[in-house]
């Protein structure tokens, strides 16, 4: 599953990017809205998960 993981905290971003990828998901994760919508105009995505 490809996933868009959106978190402003990089304290929280870092391990749930790892947990997610670790399970086997393919994930980016951005920390700003901006990246986030620039990549959903670019890729297609399973899941998006923001904060």
């Amino acid at each position: 599953m490809r996933i868009l993981l959106v978190e402003d905290d990089p304290e929280q971003l870092e391990p749930l990017h790892a947990a997610l990828s670790q399970v086997g998901h393919i994930v980016d994760a951005v920390e700003e809205g901006e990246t986030a919508k620039w990549l959903m105009s670019e890729k297609d995505y399973d899941l998006l998960i923001l904060d």
